[in-house]
């Protein structure tokens, strides 16, 4: 019979496994993603893997303390996901001369990048400089190379007040300033005995620091001039040699330690110094490049022949719509109104005047029709056809597209009719009028010297329930008790109390109130809501409802493009561990 029964257990035990009755989902992280390389999502054409979702995932705002990711979140990314996957597919069906705006956009872009690339190919790429030209740059330039006495600074705080407020608050919370600042002395000590013991400064910094500016980068500050700090940091620090840690000091922060990775002095740095060498090269590369630059340009423009649009010209542009044509380069390129404006901003500040004569919106076209010319020549050189000039023609031509799609998804100019504002705040009239206006925790206490004492570590940031709990004298025979949070009226305390409580910041402990002989009471200001009128709360109704509108569009989009591309998601999804969104977005380092 127990054979039996250790055999029905094992089998039991096995079923469970194999069903994953009571299993946790497989937990996705960075240190196995790439374990997950099976699809989650699947569609026509479209397979998109947990390691994939996780590498997206690194770089949004979902989930930003860190820790594992609710699966409500984790479903909501992947709808966001393949929201932007499958625009982006359906961008190929977009033909963008049919959006002038976007298309405008696309052509402005691809000229950036196309100018660039056609001064890269034809001189940038093909120019050099030698070490003889690089030296005698530097010893004509010297001041270009010149420094300030500088540090490169990392650093740790411990400050008394972070101590007094942090999560030992309890412990630190009821010390005097001198008392905590000798706290805060010994910690700062300890730890510059542990890194003298061989503890990695970075490490010890993010673990303990208060510098907000530099935790989560290990204390790292970067290059410092003197007088950046306050006294006396630059005694501290400047007289140090690289890889020195100078032992703790104090000023009005706090006390710091500071470490020294590197130091220049003042003067211009050595041209033995590669960083130097190959910037003076550099210099010496950038005059060619420009000198030759505008040889290649005199060459291009000369000959060309523009077309204006004068009548327009002498017209306030703002009033003429974009899509005119403002000036016709060789009679095959045409500069309309929306270039004109998209620069004229520029000119009017570079020309300090409030609008731009005819002469000088010549002058702007002239500088404008240059790079129609380039791109010219970029495609008569057979220079477009590069691979990566077309792989980004493809790419910014995608992105103008799926721009077409996506502001397409709603009408960013609906509204909601008054009809409906009014028949939203009906609905919601308990959210917009109330007669309990304040949400307080009230502490009742037997004696008025106890009310004053616990009212003065209420104030210190103890939590209520451990005041009563643990700070009431009883054994001298004293009670208290609290009154835990509840929204209440002008009908539900005590008068005096409750006005005590409309005077008090939220967050904060109001007034002692004498309720009786032996009755006094202190209440804690949780949240207050003020009653509005439906003017009052017409334009936040109105936001909520376009916001409501512009998500329900979005899902039937979403919706209809899952159906259109047959898109299955796994039921099963694994949790997600994510790392805080500082940590997982800090640029990272060998």
């Amino acid at each position: 019979m127990r054979v039996v029964l250790s055999l029905s257990v094992v089998l039991l035990a096995l079923v469970s496994l194999l069903t994953g009755c009571g299993a946790q989902a497989p937990v996705l992280s960075d240190e196995n993603k790439d374990q997950f390389n099976r699809p989650l999502i699947r569609g026509t054409g479209l397979a998109i893997t947990g390691s994939h979702i996780f590498d997206r995932l690194q770089f949004s705002e979902f989930g930003k303390p860190g820790g594992v990711l609710p699966e409500a979140d984790l479903r909501r990314f992947i709808d966001t996901l393949l929201l932007d996957t499958l625009t982006g597919l359906e961008a190929k069906y977009v033909d963008l001369r049919d959006h002038y705006i976007d298309y405008w956009s696309f052509r402005l872009r691809y000229q950036d990048f196309g100018v660039r690339a056609f001064f890269d190919e034809t001189i940038g790429f093909k120019v050099t400089a030698d070490s003889a030209e690089a030296v005698a740059y530097y010893e004509a330039h010297k001041d270009q190379f010149s420094y300030k006495e500088q540090v490169e600074l990392y650093h740790i705080l411990i400050a008394p007040a972070v101590l007094a407020r942090g999560p030992d608050s309890t412990m630190y919370g009821p010390l005097d300033s001198a008392a905590l600042d000798a706290v805060a002395r010994d910690y700062a000590f300890a730890l510059y005995d542990s890194i003298n013991a061989g503890a990695v400064f970075e490490r010890i910094a993010r673990d303990h620091s208060h510098d907000q500016l530099s935790v989560l980068s290990g204390g790292y500050i970067g290059w410092t001039p003197r007088q950046r700090y306050i006294d006396p940091f630059d005694s501290v620090a400047f007289r140090l040699e690289k890889g020195e840690m100078a032992p703790p000091y104090c000023d009005r922060d706090g006390w710091h330690i500071v470490m020294i990775s590197d130091r220049v002095d003042e003067g211009p740095a050595p041209i033995t110094d590669q960083k130097v060498f190959d910037a003076a090269r550099e210099f010496v590369r950038a005059e060619k490049i420009d000198a030759r630059s505008q040889q290649v340009i005199d060459s291009l423009m000369s000959g060309v022949q523009y077309v204006f649009h004068d009548p327009l010209l002498d017209s306030n542009s703002s009033q003429i719509d974009d899509t005119v044509w403002a000036a016709i380069v060789d009679g095959r390129d045409t500069i309309d109104f929306r270039y004109l404006k998209n620069y004229e901003t520029e000119y009017i500040l570079k020309y300090g005047q409030g609008t731009l004569t005819p002469v000088i919106k010549r002058s702007l076209l002239y500088q404008i029709g240059r790079r129609f010319v380039i791109m010219r020549a970029l495609a008569e050189t057979g220079l477009d056809q590069r691979d990566y000039i077309q792989l980004e023609r493809q790419r910014l031509e995608h992105i103008a597209s799926k721009s077409v799609l996506e502001a397409s998804r709603f009408d960013p100019s609906w509204r909601p009719d008054d009809s409906t504002v009014r028949a939203y705040f009906d609905e919601h009239i308990d959210e917009f009028q109330t007669d309990r206006p304040l949400t307080v925790a009230v502490i009742y206490a037997g004696d008025s010297l106890l009310a004053v004492y616990l009212r003065d570590l209420a104030n210190s940031g103890y939590d209520l329930q451990d005041l009563v709990d643990n700070y009431v004298p009883r054994e001298q025979g004293m009670t208290a008790r609290l009154e835990p949070a509840a929204e209440v009226g002008p009908n539900d305390l005590p008068k005096q109390l409750y006005d005590m409580a409309v005077a008090t910041r939220v967050g904060s402990t109001s007034e002692i109130a004498r309720i009786d002989d032996t009755t006094f009471a202190m209440a804690r200001l949780l949240n207050r809501r003020q009653s509005q009128s439906f003017d009052q709360a017409r334009g936040s109704i109105i936001s909520r409802l376009t916001l409501q509108y512009r998500q329900a569009r979005v899902e039937q989009k979403l919706a209809a493009l899952k159906a259109k591309y047959n898109i299955e998601i796994e039921s099963s999804l694994p949790q997600v561990r994510l790392r805080p969104y500082a940590l997982r977005t800090m640029p990272h380092t060998e």
